[in-house]
């Protein structure tokens, strides 16, 4: 069975297949990661952790001249990818809402009896 290690030096040494046979190794821990990218996220977006890992996947695999050290340093790409690939999914989103749900203050002031009440009401701006 191969290990990470020897995984990594097949790939750095440009054997055909070694990058797929790592990812397979390491798919778990893949998995984890994009838990965790997601998690860190606010919520929503369009990609669920396994499409998450396999587009990571598609965008390292692309690179001809990615050089990993070790397990910790190929994770690390893999998550930045990952962040990468979440980020750019949730940003049209992000816009749309902003967009729709811009808000206006509106400051209503009562004085009645001993003291002064404000109450702040939030309305939507939209045409």
């Amino acid at each position: 069975m191969n290990t990470v290690t020897n995984l990594l030096a097949a790939h750095r040494a440009g054997e055909p297949g070694a990058f797929g046979q790592l990812v397979g190794l390491v798919y778990h821990d893949l998995q984890r990661v994009a838990r965790a990218q997601r998690r860190r996220g606010f919520g929503g977006g369009t990609l669920n952790t396994t499409a998450l890992v396999h587009e990571a996947y598609a965008k390292i695999a692309d690179v001809e001249e990615a050089r990993f050290h070790d397990r910790g340093h190929f994770l690390a790409v893999a998550a930045v990818a990952m962040r990468q690939i979440w980020w750019t999914t949730r940003a049209p989103a992000c816009a749309t809402s902003a967009a729709e749900g811009r808000r206006t203050r509106r400051s209503t002031s009562s004085t009645s009896g001993s003291g002064a009440t404000r109450a702040t009401s939030w309305t939507s701006t939209s045409p």
